[in-house]
C-alpha cells in the first residue's frame, strides 16, 4: 500500500495513556480521513500508513495530520449525564463543566459540531425544549428531571442517541444489568474509572470539555505546540497544563511524589491538554466488545483484556494489590496488545472484540487464565507483545482515592504444546486465587505459597523479553511450587486444606481441595529436564502400588525394587 507513514513518538505501549492516545489518533483517521489507513507499533511506539497527507515544499505530511486536528477534526461528544457538574443535568455544586460545554456548544469550529446534535437528543429525551440561541441551551437544562437512575440514564442515552461516534462511547463505558428506574446496577468498565468516566471527585468529562475549549477555542499558537509534544515528543516548555487532571493514565504526572521516577520537591497534577482528549478518544476502540455473560447463579460483564489480578509476573506487585485481600486496593488489571503487522482500524477492532477470553468453554477472569490464554491468542493474531497495567488505589486519601495504572511488565506471546499441561492444574488454582486471600486470619506460610506458586505460573506461561529459558524447566518449577503449596495446605491435621475467608468482622472458613490426577506428559517432562536422585527417588515411590511398579512390557516389579536407588 502506497503513503506516507506518520511516526507517532509520543504514542508508547508505556504509559497507559500514550497507548490510548495512540489508538485514540488513529481511529480519528480512520473514521474521518482515510479508511483505508494502517496501524502498527515499530520501534517503541505507533506507525500510520495513510494516504491523506504527503511531505510537499510548504509542509511535512506531519505538519498537516496536526492541521486537521486543531482545526478539521470532529470530537466524540463524550456525554456522562450521571457524572456531575458536566451541564447536561442540573447536578452538582461547580459550573466549570457547564461554562466549558456552553462554550462548545456556541462555538463555530468543526470539532466542537457533535456536541450540538448529541446535547438536541439529550434535551429531547428529557423532555426539554431548547431556545433558538444556543447561549441558553446550558440554562434550559436546569429544568430537566434528575431522579433516575446511572443505569436508566446510560439506556435512556443509548435508546435515543443517534448512530455515530457517541453511542460508541457509551457502549465502551459500561453495561446497565437492570431495568429498574432506581437502581444502580451497572458495571462500568474501570479503564473509565470507577463510576463511568470518573471516579472520586475526579470528572473525566467535566475534563474532557475544559481541554477541548482550550486547545480548539483559546491560545492556538499554545495549544499547537503543544499537539505537536503530544503526537511527536517534541520538548516544548509549556507542554504540559498545570492543575490539570491527567487522571490514572499518567501516574507520574499525578500529585504524588514518588508516583514516578523524577524528583518533584512541589509536586502538582499536570497533563498535556491533546494527551487526556486523544486518549479518552481512544477509548472508543473498546466499543462494542463488552458483553453481558450469564452464568447458571449469576450475571457479570466481561470485558475486554480486563482481568482480576494475580500474583506474580512482577516483582511489584504486593500483598493488598489484587483483589479479595481485606485491604485490597486492587480494580483489575489491564493487557494492552501490541501488534507489528499494518492493520486497518476493523481488523485492530477485531482483536479487541476477541478480547474476552476463553480456555474451552470456560470464561477467564483472572490474569494467571490470561497469560495462559494469550499465549495462544497472541500467536493467531499477530499480536507481539501484552502490556499489562495493575489498575491500583494509590493516589489520594479515604473517599478521595482514585486509581493508578501501573505497568507490570511486558508479556510477550510463545507458543509451547506444552502448556497444555497447566489445564490439569487450572481448577486447582482459581480456588487458591478464590480462596486464600490476605487478611489478619490467615497463616503467612499460606500467603507466601500461593505467591510462590502464582509467580511459578507466569514463569511457565510468559517468555520475559530478556529470557531464553526453557518451557520445560519452568513447568517443572510450577509444579514443584504447587506441591509445596498443597504441603502447607495439607500440614494442619487437624483441618487439612482449610484456609480463612474474612469479610468485614466475620471469619468462615473454606476447604481448598488439593491437586487433582495429572497426565503422564509430567512425568516425562520432568524425566527430561532433572536427573537427580532426588527426581527419581520420588517418581519411584508416586509409581508405588499394592502390587508393585507396573512394567512396560505388562509384567511387574515388587514394591521394593521400585525405589531403590
Amino acid at each position: 500500500m502506497a503513503g506516507h507513514v506518520l511516526k507517532l513518538r509520543g504514542c508508547t505501549p508505556e504509559p497507559l495513556g500514550n497507548y490510548l492516545k495512540g489508538l485514540g489518533v488513529f481511529r480519528l483517521i480512520a473514521e474521518q480521513v482515510d479508511p483505508e489507513a494502517r496501524a502498527w507499533w515499530e520501534d517503541g511506539f505507533l506507525h500510520v500508513l495513510q494516504n491523506k497527507w504527503t511531505p510537499s515544499d510548504s509542509a511535512t505530511a506531519e505538519s498537516q495530520c496536526a492541521d486537521w486536528l486543531q482545526r478539521e477534526c470532529r470530537f466524540t461528544a463524550l456525554i456522562a449525564a450521571w457524572q456531575k457538574n458536566t451541564g447536561y443535568l442540573p447536578t452538582g455544586k461547580r459550573d466549570k463543566g457547564g461554562e466549558a460545554l456552553s462554550a462548545l456548544l456556541q462555538a463555530a469550529h468543526p470539532g466542537t459540531e457533535e456536541f450540538r446534535e448529541v446535547f438536541r437528543d439529550f434535551a429531547a429525551a428529557v423532555n426539554i425544549t431548547l431556545p433558538d440561541q444556543r447561549s441558553g441551551w446550558v440554562t434550559a437544562m436546569g429544568d430537566a428531571h434528575t431522579d433516575a437512575s446511572k443505569g436508566e440514564l446510560l439506556r435512556l442515552l443509548r435508546n435515543r442517541l443517534r448512530p455515530g461516534t457517541t453511542p460508541q462511547w457509551l457502549d465502551a463505558v459500561g453495561i446497565s444489568l437492570s431495568r429498574s428506574r432506581v437502581s444502580d446496577d451497572v458495571q462500568w468498565f474501570r479503564i473509565l474509572g470507577t463510576s463511568g468516566g470518573g471516579e472520586s471527585s475526579g470528572g473525566y468529562i467535566v475534563n474532557y470539555q475544559q481541554r477541548l475549549k482550550s486547545v480548539l477555542l483559546e491560545d492556538q499558537e499554545k495549544s499547537r505546540l503543544r499537539l505537536e509534544s503530544s503526537l511527536f515528543a517534541s520538548n516544548h516548555a509549556e507542554a504540559l497544563e498545570g492543575k490539570a487532571l491527567g487522571a490514572m493514565y499518567y501516574p507520574s504526572l499525578m500529585k504524588v511524589p514518588n508516583a514516578g521516577q523524577d524528583f518533584l520537591p512541589d509536586p502538582e497534577r499536570r497533563v498535556n491538554p491533546w494527551d487526556f482528549i486523544l486518549l479518552l478518544e481512544g477509548c472508543l476502540v473498546w466499543s462494542m466488545a463488552a458483553t453481558r455473560r450469564k452464568g447458571v447463579t449469576s450475571e457479570r460483564v466481561s470485558f475486554p483484556f480486563y482481568c482480576r489480578s494475580s500474583f506474580g509476573g512482577s516483582t511489584t506487585i504486593g500483598l493488598n494489590e489484587v483483589e479479595g485481600s481485606e485491604n485490597s486496593i486492587a480494580e483489575g488489571e489491564l493487557w494492552c496488545p501490541t501488534w507489528s503487522a499494518p492493520s486497518t482500524l476493523s481488523e485492530i477492532q477485531r482483536i479487541f472484540g476477541e478480547g474476552r477470553i476463553q480456555i474451552g468453554e470456560r470464561v477467564c477472569t483472572r490474569s494467571l487464565d490470561f497469560a495462559l490464554a494469550m499465549t495462544g491468542l497472541g500467536v493467531d493474531r499477530g499480536i507481539q507483545a501484552f502490556h499489562r497495567y495493575s489498575l491500583l488505589a494509590r493516589s489520594g486519601s479515604g473517599q478521595q482515592t482514585t486509581l493508578l495504572a501501573v505497568p507490570n511488565g511486558c508479556f510477550v506471546p510463545q507458543h509451547a504444546a506444552r502448556l497444555a499441561l497447566l489445564a490439569d492444574l487450572r481448577n486447582f488454582a482459581e480456588s487458591v486465587a478464590s480462596n486464600l486471600n490476605v487478611n489478619s486470619q490467615q497463616p503467612r506460610r499460606l500467603v507466601l505459597a500461593r505467591i510462590e506458586f502464582e509467580k511459578a505460573w507466569f514463569d511457565a506461561t510468559a517468555s520475559v523479553v530478556a529470557s531464553n529459558r526453557d518451557a520445560s524447566e519452568s513447568l517443572r518449577d510450577l509444579l514443584t511450587a504447587a506441591s509445596r503449596l498443597n504441603r502447607e495446605l495439607g500440614s494442619n491435621s487437624a483441618k487439612p486444606g482449610v484456609v480463612k475467608i474474612k469479610k468485614g468482622e466475620n471469619t468462615s472458613e473454606k476447604i481448598i481441595n488439593p491437586v487433582g490426577d495429572i497426565r503422564g506428559g509430567w512425568a516425562k517432562l520432568i524425566d527430561k529436564t532433572d536427573h537427580s536422585s532426588e527426581s527419581r527417588l520420588a517418581r519411584a515411590i508416586g509409581g508405588i502400588t499394592a502390587w508393585g511398579e507396573a512394567l512396560s512390557d505388562g509384567g511387574s516389579a515388587s514394591a521394593v525394587e521400585s525405589i531403590r536407588v
